[in-house]
């Protein structure tokens, strides 16, 4: 497992099993979501009908802060266009 600690756009991981650490984009955290861990949730109703959309999260954090920080990623089932939020979950 691949943890990350947030920061802005970024993030921090850091591998256990190679213990190398290096920065990434939200995105590229996004696009290294492997297909069964997308869930399709619709969020509301839009002008033109539903609006459905594809959802993944990951834990950003170091796991030693208290609560849990993950960065929430929304995907357009049409467009493939992502969107991202960090969410905090206190202990």
């Amino acid at each position: 497992m691949i943890d990350m600690l947030g920061i802005g756009g970024l993030s921090w991981t850091f591998d256990p099993r190679s213990r190398i650490s290096h920065m990434v984009s939200a995105a590229e955290v996004a696009a290294r979501v492997a297909d069964r861990r997308w869930h399709r949730y619709r969020a509301g109703q839009g002008a033109k009908g539903p609006r459905w959309y594809a959802w993944a999260w990951a834990r950003i954090d170091d796991k030693t802060t208290d609560g849990c920080r993950w960065l929430l990623i929304r995907r357009n089932l049409t467009t493939g266009e992502p969107a991202f939020y960090r969410c905090y979950a206190p202990p």
